[in-house]
């Protein structure tokens, strides 16, 4: 009888080779590989669980699939997209912070900013070339945004309600919080003037560029306020 060896590997060390396996792949073919013009996105997706309610990782939670609440898991992805080519990259699946002894002071638990930090990180290493960075309004915090600074890399995203602003006001000429309501209204007021037209999708819509930056961050940033709509989800 012929000896034989038994090795063993961890399951995340097989997903991992298994991984890096499928995007060496992808790389090599013509029709799936990858190009410098095109963009990393990050987002977070659910999967719902309505019967599985004590499966880990599984809680009553916002679940991004139906845009409500439900019993879910959640996790957070990354996906290469240039035109009509799509290539998911790596996810990392997200525990809510009940889960944890300490909950989110757990130096375990990872929020869903922490997993897209980890995921951009991820795909530079991975020397994933891409242009520059989206992801949703809920992404671009202060932290997010001198991450993707110290990486030299660009983000497109568009900006919650509530977040501040630095912008110059037209009438006292200094640098004040703004919020995005009343940004609108003083750019309304003040510099429809100097309003451009964009077009998307058929749409011409008049907008604002300027300089700017997100509170508590030192990166500069480039605002653009689009007056209309140009999609039939709410904004």
């Amino acid at each position: 009888m012929r000896p034989c060896s038994i090795s063993f590997q961890t399951q995340d060390e097989d997903y991992e080779s298994l991984n890096l396996k499928r995007l060496a792949l992808l790389k090599r073919q013509r029709t799936t590989s990858f190009s410098k013009d095109g963009i990393l996105a990050i987002d977070d997706t659910g999967s719902l669980k309505p019967y599985a309610e004590k499966t880990e990782g599984v809680s009553y939670q916002y679940c991004p699939a139906t845009k409500d609440e439900a019993y879910c898991n959640v996790a957070v992805v990354s996906c290469f997209t240039h035109n009509h080519k799509h290539v998911p990259i790596e996810l990392k699946f997200y525990k809510p912070e009940s889960e944890f002894l300490l909950g989110k002071d757990d130096p375990d638990f990872r929020s869903k900013l922490d997993f897209a930090l980890e995921l951009i990180d991820d795909a530079i290493a991975k020397q994933i070339p891409f242009s520059h960075i989206v992801f949703d309004s809920w992404y671009p915090s202060s932290d997010m945004i001198e991450f993707i600074d110290t990486k030299g890399k660009k983000f497109i995203s568009e900006v919650k309600s509530d977040r501040y602003l630095i912008f110059e006001h037209p009438v006292s000429k200094k640098k004040v919080e703004l919020q995005q309501e009343e940004l609108v209204r003083l750019i309304r007021r003040h510099y429809w003037h100097k309003m451009r037209m964009v077009e998307y999708g058929g749409v011409q819509l008049p907008a604002y560029s300027f300089k700017t930056k997100v509170r508590d961050s030192k990166v500069e940033l480039r605002g653009l306020v689009v007056f209309g709509k140009w999609s039939d989800e709410p904004r």
